[in-house]
């Protein structure tokens, strides 16, 4: 049995989460793929050791990091520190 008209209807929200899974399986699923470059670099800061115990450096493919011993108070340090490592490593 099918049901009634209103129960065979998606609601909004039901159909928003289906669109967002319908565009996810057609995204690439690769950074490079989806701007359609043979790489792209990948910045990251993460905390050091010092500030969290038992963190370890990722193992990132053509990845450029930088650590922070405090916690940042903005972004724009973190920033011109990604900026520098990113520009030293093109070259």
């Amino acid at each position: 049995m099918l049901g009634s008209p209103q129960q065979r209807q998606l609601s909004q929200s039901q159909t928003r989460r289906l669109n967002k899974v319908t565009l996810r399986s057609r995204t690439p699923r690769s950074l490079p793929a989806t701007y359609g470059q043979d790489s792209v670099p990948f910045l990251y800061a993460q905390p050091s050791a010092k500030l969290v115990p038992g963190i370890t450096q990722p193992k990132i493919e053509n990845s450029t990091g930088v650590e922070f011993d405090l916690w940042p108070k903005g972004l724009r340090n973190l920033a011109v520190r990604l900026g520098t490592a990113a520009s030293a490593t093109s070259k």
